[in-house]
């Protein structure tokens, strides 16, 4: 029982810990350039940028809780023209940036080259950073980090209710256990986030679901809070005997 206990500890401060490493040190990264990124797709020409080409005009925190990003901009001739698909691949292959195609219906290709990614469609590119080498070291310690200390507040946590009473453990396991069930749809979120997934191949309810993770997840941390005030205060078996 006590190393499940300390998986899930290990897992419920792991992830989170490595995201926060990996928010942290991407801020830290240099954005790159994106007239000079999207010059291999339109050589020559005079290009607008469309910084956040898919903001939604909402408040920030409703945005952070439907955790909706926008960190993309948007290159395009100026003015608007369509681009020669095929001409802009072999350009990019030319230039030494690694060509894929694109999903169906989507972007026609996508080109990587370093910590630069190009998503070209016909009308225009967006220009996405990948994460350099040393985030990527960070957000793996910043996952360990976490992940040992669940584990050890977790099976702290667990030795210390043993020597309480038995309705005590109920009621703090049953709190616990409701507390990290409304946890784990940000649990998804937060690993589809690391790994880059940012349409995964879901039912609609499932992405539903995860895209509203954090509203659920508020109510979890109120129970996992309520659960080791309950440890802290509640009575000892000794003192019911």
């Amino acid at each position: 029982m006590k190393y499940f206990l300390a998986l899930l500890g290990a897992v419920l401060f792991g992830l989170p810990g490595a995201l926060l490493a990996h928010t942290g040190a991407e801020t830290r990264q240099a954005d790159p350039d994106p007239r000079a990124a999207a010059a291999v797709v339109y050589p020559g020409q005079a290009l607008a940028v469309e910084e956040d080409p898919f903001r939604v005009d909402q408040a920030a925190w409703l945005r952070f809780m439907m955790a909706r990003e926008t960190r993309a901009p948007m290159v395009g001739p100026a003015p608007p023209a369509t681009a020669d698909v095929a001409a802009a691949r072999a350009r990019a292959d030319a230039a030494g940036w690694h060509t894929a195609d694109g999903p169906p219906d989507m972007y026609d290709f996508e080109a990587t080259k370093g910590d630069v990614r190009l998503l070209v469609y016909r009308d225009f590119t967006n220009v996405v950073k990948q994460d350099a080498w040393w985030v990527t070291a960070l957000t793996v310690l910043g996952g360990l980090a976490g992940a040992a200390l669940g584990a050890w507040l977790t099976l702290a946590a667990w030795r210390s209710s043993r020597r309480r009473t038995p309705r005590s453990r109920t009621v703090i396991r049953e709190t616990a256990v409701v507390g990290a069930a409304l946890l784990l749809p940000l649990l998804a979120q937060t690993g589809l986030k690391l790994f880059s997934v940012t349409e995964p191949d879901l039912p609609y309810s499932a992405q539903l679901l995860i895209e509203l993770a954090r509203w659920p997840a508020v109510l979890g941390l109120l129970l996992l809070a309520a659960a080791v005030l309950t440890l802290r205060y509640a009575p000892v078996r000794n003192a019911a005997r």
